[in-house]
């Protein structure tokens, strides 16, 4: 920013302008941290609740909560080696 006040230094009506909006730029982003966001709030919980999940994960050894972890076995009755006509 002090390059165009450097810039503009000889033209004080644009020098001017140049303040008054660095400093409704600064005013903005005041208020805006101001206000409360509700989507910060779903984020925030989202977060929550995949830290919960990977804390689940954890204390269950890699097991999906309430079945069986890694590879499913196949149940199915199929013969190994030739096949029944």
């Amino acid at each position: 920013m002090d390059d165009f006040r450097f810039a503009l230094r000889n033209d004080p009506k644009k020098l001017a302008r140049l303040d008054e909006l660095l400093f409704m730029q600064e005013e903005i982003s005041r208020a805006r941290r101001g206000f409360e966001n509700p989507m910060d709030y779903a984020v925030d919980e989202e977060k929550e609740l995949e830290k919960q999940q990977a804390a689940q994960m954890e204390k269950s050894g890699g097991k999906e909560a309430g079945g069986e972890g890694g590879k499913k076995k196949d149940k199915s009755k199929k013969s190994k080696g030739k096949e029944k006509a």
